[in-house]
């Protein structure tokens, strides 16, 4: 019994760690809730329609594609990482979730051993999905101008690692399974307040000192010279 009650008040004071009317800090609502979404994160699954097909396992960041500038293959781009069991030609849509980020995306693409190019944008969905589609245009593509909204506003990535694993068969119809085992450990140390993908409501709080990063030429106005009236 005493062990039975050290482990309960153990359990308890991990699940208020860090509960405060501080703003930045979690509550016990949302420390539960981050748990579920931690959970939904590790999981994505997405049912594939439209034009072409794709067939294969991409691990990684094997849907990294390169600059325009980089690398050429007989005219095409080619992505610099090791080659995966990937192939298609498609313009599809896909409808479903991966982890949090749940809506349908637009996915059009040519992949060849990895993606050779490849377009990715949001049709409609939560805001998680428009900030997952943001952080691969923005630092997987490396396209900040094609980006759904403005540059992301946090320094590292919650919704792309090395470790995920993306299976895809589809032939004008399809699914995607995905599986990322960097949120499963997240998921796990997440019970104990631990944090290592930042996507926790504790660690999403806007702070326009650290989390903001300037915005490029092309979202800033332009300088305007205003002339004096003498009034």
């Amino acid at each position: 019994m005493r062990r039975a009650g050290f482990l309960l008040v153990a359990l308890t004071a991990v699940a208020l760690g860090g509960c405060s009317s501080t703003p930045g800090r979690s509550s016990v609502g949302s420390y539960f809730q981050d748990r579920v979404l931690d959970f939904l994160d590790i999981f994505g699954a997405k049912f594939v329609a439209g034009k072409g097909i794709k067939f294969g396992l991409e691990i990684g960041n094997s849907f990294q594609t390169t600059e325009y500038d980089d690398f050429m293959l007989f005219g095409l781009r080619r992505h610099l990482l090791p080659p995966n069991l990937v192939f298609g030609y498609y313009d599809f849509e896909k409808f479903g979730f991966q982890g949090r980020a749940a809506g349908v995306w637009r996915d059009k693409g040519f992949d060849l051993l990895g993606p050779i190019d490849r377009k990715l944008r949001v049709v409609a969905g939560n805001d998680y999905l428009f900030e997952s589609v943001d952080e691969f245009n923005e630092w997987y593509r490396r396209a900040p101008d094609r980006a759904n909204t403005v540059p992301i506003d946090y320094r590292q990535p919650r919704y792309h690692y090395a470790t995920d694993i993306h299976a895809v068969a589809a032939f004008f119809v399809g699914l995607e399974i995905d599986f990322s085992p960097w949120q499963l450990i997240d998921f796990v140390l997440g019970w104990f307040h631990i944090d290592i993908v930042k996507d926790d409501a504790w660690n999403r709080a806007f702070d326009e000192f650290e989390d903001v990063q300037p915005a490029p030429d092309d979202y800033r106005r332009p300088n305007i010279q205003y002339e004096s009236t003498g009034v």
